[in-house]
């Protein structure tokens, strides 16, 4: 959200109802002085109050004197669609009267969901109204003329509810809105084809986000560093010759005598967030979130406890090192959604990752899966490889015996072969295909 200031004040550091009060929230509403002046002041009807002339004077005669800092976090996007390229006769245009096509569209879906008994929903002109058979319908009862129009009316009709009339006019066929740039306030269109056109998905899946920047560092870019980039020069995804071409990974360390023995999923889920933002995890609206080559995502409290399964002791291990391990972790396989689990409702992709810890004199590999729902990655699971297959009430801790390849000597860092070579026999499908076709080879 926009800090918007008066004098170096927000409209909280000023008396409710006074002029600056009043000035900060028109502000804070309509996007500049400007635009509260034309929006408020000068279609205020009758002698302005007071307080509000006040507020008129400070709009006119001190706009050098607010302040609006930019939110930290500043995204740029592709919005598309899976119409033919430059196709944007799904989109409403907030300014410009509605095409009779999306019109057709829309009273379609709203007979097809919002119909009662004796009543059709049908255009008369600009007028978009529930008409009973037995009377007769009333010119411009509901003026839907404009895009803009038209979706404050949608709006109304799903109960005044922004959110619902946003996923009405999806399933619609109604891909979003397109307005041009500055022109937000609504007095002073400008020529969008000129100066740029904003656009707004009524669908997370419209959206790709190509650059990310928090608070002008670069925190994400397409085509650099991310989980799904290519992993070698042939092309091939997650290849074994890729992966392998990587430096060796740093590895988390286990210490025996600090070993919890947790009681409660809450102690587990505090460590786990504790060293995630230990190793460089950040706090975003109240989530913990993790760079993990590349790509912010978010630590969930589900992810760290493995929907709610009780633990193996292995991962027990893992939650005060879990910042580490994901911190260090490599991308090896990308799989669809599974049709038909509604567990997995909305996901897009799931990204496995392959981390590690040293304990004792072993390595201990582990699999992290990162689901992706609409433009946010999620900690899915974690697992300690050796404890996937280990039933609940009969698991121990790691066995040198079980892991067959010889641990580097420091145990402070492995080469990424050697590490797939401990993970592969213990796990082979966590792999890509090409991964397990070089390992077998």
């Amino acid at each position: 959200m926009r800090e918007i200031t008066f004098r170096g004040k927000t409209a909280e550091q000023y008396e409710q109802r006074s002029a600056e009060n009043l000035a900060l929230n028109w502000v804070s509403r309509y996007g500049s002085p400007e635009n509260a002046v034309r929006e408020v002041i000068e279609t205020w009807e009758g002698k302005l109050p007071p307080n509000v002339a006040k507020a008129a004077d400070i709009l006119r005669n001190h706009k050098s004197e607010f302040g609006i800092k930019e939110p930290g976090n500043i995204y740029e996007q592709t919005f598309f669609t899976d119409r033919a390229p430059g196709d944007e006769s799904h989109l409403l245009k907030w300014y410009e009267p509605v095409s009779k096509e999306n019109k057709q569209r829309i009273a379609d879906a709203l007979n097809a969901e919002k119909s009662s008994n004796g009543f059709t929903w049908k255009w008369n002109g600009d007028s978009l109204d529930e008409v009973s058979s037995k009377f007769s319908h009333l010119k411009n009862e509901h003026s839907a003329k404009t895009g803009g129009d038209l979706y404050r009316r949608i709006t109304t009709i799903m109960g005044g509810s922004p959110k619902s009339a946003s996923e009405f006019l999806a399933r619609a066929g109604i891909d979003g809105i397109k307005y041009p740039v500055d022109s937000y306030g609504g007095k002073t269109v400008k020529d969008g084809d000129k100066i740029g056109w904003n656009y707004v998905s009524f669908r997370d899946d419209n959206i790709r986000v190509d650059h990310k920047w928090a608070d002008g560092v670069a925190r994400f870019s397409r085509g650099g560093v991310g989980a799904a980039r290519k992993m070698s020069n042939d092309g091939s995804e997650y290849s074994y010759a890729g992966l392998t071409a990587r430096p060796g990974m740093k590895l988390a360390q286990i210490n025996p005598e600090s070993f919890k023995n947790y009681r409660t999923d809450a102690e587990r889920v505090r460590d786990a967030k504790d060293s995630v933002l230990a190793a460089g995890g950040r706090k975003i609206d109240g989530a913990v979130v993790i760079d993990m080559d590349g790509s912010d995502v978010v630590v969930s409290s589900s992810g760290i406890k493995h929907r709610g399964k009780k633990p193996h002791l292995e991962n027990d291990m893992l939650y005060p090192v879990l910042g580490e391990v994901l911190k260090n972790a490599i991308p090896v396989n990308e799989l669809a959604p599974r049709s038909g689990d509604k567990r997995d409702f909305g996901v897009k992709n799931t990204f496995v990752f392959l981390g590690a810890f040293a304990y004792k004199n072993e390595i201990c590999p582990v699999r992290i899966q990162v689901v992706q729902k609409n433009n946010t990655r999620t900690l899915d699971s974690v697992d300690v490889l050796k404890s996937l297959n280990t039933k609940i009430g009969k698991v121990n801790a790691p066995d040198k015996s079980d892991l067959t390849r010889e641990a580097p000597s420091a145990l402070a860092e492995i080469s990424i072969a050697n590490l797939i070579g401990i993970a592969q026999p213990l796990h082979p499908e966590i792999f890509s295909k090409d991964v397990t076709c070089d390992v077998q080879k």
